[in-house]
């Protein structure tokens, strides 16, 4: 005669487990070979039905009791008082066929105190699961939908693109291609439909939402649908005008500057920033004007010398304003 199971083994627990042990370690397999995770895969869904039934005893504290006295919980009542019953007991087989037929009696929980709508709730973010091994309800419920934050680049974030996501989801790893559209905005998301938590008792899988976390630029910056750069240049570029070579996301453009540009002005360059849409900016490009450090004696006379004949008189205004204070 084959070796009868033991259901300690089956959930991996020792004999002295306490009930929250036993049903810890029972949600971990049950979560690794539930059905609705492995689909098609045999093993995954007999070992799931053992796991259950040995649940169906070991999680109720009478059914254990039973179970760890005489070896099996299917024992009449009126055998436990006389120390056993007729026949001998049971086998393997017996225990799970009749674990199973508990699971599925109609209004009943697996012994008193034992719930798998609890546990599944548990295990799938909410109540009213379905039993294993029990009649499907005839409702279904759908699954939760899924939140991850993925990392974007700004130019991505910026023209569009697709970017690459690696999704775990209670287990199963998932490669997703992550479609970003011109002009996703820091904390924005990007839904995904059928890529979150599997339904219950035939309920829609629910959603993946991507969120967007925008890597910030080294020299850009974004303010609503416009872009902002600082662009350093220097005193002669500003005071007698220059055409620069200017890098921008879609390409080099030529920008004028024009004589006597000040530090701190803008310049527009537009259809240059955010287009999308809903998105139709501009790029703004903030002169900073570079002074020369270090000069010579020559050098430094021919500034003072350029200082008397412009006759800048830059703080006459302030005067004006606070009457010579």
């Amino acid at each position: 005669m084959a070796k009868k199971t033991d259901l300690y083994e089956v959930l991996g627990v020792p004999r002295t487990a306490t009930a929250d042990e036993i049903k810890k370690a029972y949600k971990k397999l049950a979560r690794k070979y539930h059905p609705d995770l492995n689909p098609g895969n045999k093993g995954a869904e007999e070992k799931f039905k053992a796991l259950s039934a040995a649940y169906s005893v070991l999680g109720d504290e009478e059914a254990r009791a039973k179970y760890d006295r005489f070896g099996t919980a299917d024992v009449p009542d009126w055998a436990t008082a006389g120390g056993g019953g007729p026949g001998g007991q049971p086998d393997w087989a017996e225990i799970l066929r009749n674990a199973e037929r508990r699971q599925g009696a109609a209004g009943a929980d697996a012994g008193g105190g034992f719930g798998f709508d609890d546990l599944f709730g548990d295990l799938f973010g909410g109540r009213g699961a379905q039993r294993p091994g029990g009649p499907r309800s005839s409702r279904g419920h759908p699954g939760q939908d899924v939140e991850v934050e993925v990392e974007i680049p700004f130019t991505m974030a910026i023209l569009g693109g697709a970017r690459p996501v690696s999704v775990d989801i209670e287990g199963r790893v998932e490669q997703i291609s992550m479609k970003v559209p011109p002009g996703l905005k820091d904390g924005a998301r990007v839904r995904i439909s059928g890529k979150g938590m599997p339904g219950r008792n035939g309920g829609a899988i629910g959603d993946l939402y991507l969120k967007a976390n925008v890597r910030p630029h080294p020299l850009l910056r974004r303010e609503n649908d416009d872009l902002h750069i600082d662009v350093p240049v220097t005193f002669a570029e500003a005071a007698l005008g220059a055409t620069i070579d200017l890098p921008t996301l879609r390409g080099t453009k030529r920008l004028k500057i024009p004589a006597g540009t000040q530090g701190g002005q803008k310049i527009r360059i537009g259809g240059e920033g955010v287009q999308g849409k809903d998105a139709s900016g501009d790029l703004y490009v903030h002169i900073q004007i570079t002074v020369p450090k270090g000069l010579d004696a020559d050098a430094q006379k021919l500034v003072k010398d350029l200082d008397a004949r412009a006759k800048l008189e830059p703080r006459r205004e302030w005067e004006k304003q606070f009457g010579g204070v």
